[in-house]
């Protein structure tokens, strides 16, 4: 599954846990960012 896919997928659960530890500004960065990670078991 792509790594953008598990993020939509697990999104409200992920602001769920964030707000739980006072985190409201939530952001992806580098290669997932860019579209660089085709899925979740393959880095780079």
């Amino acid at each position: 599954m792509k790594t953008l896919q598990l993020l939509q997928k697990n999104r409200k659960k992920i602001y769920e846990i964030a707000a739980k530890h006072g985190v409201s500004n939530i952001r992806v960065f580098g290669s997932v960012a860019r579209g660089k990670i085709l899925d979740a078991t393959r880095q780079g």
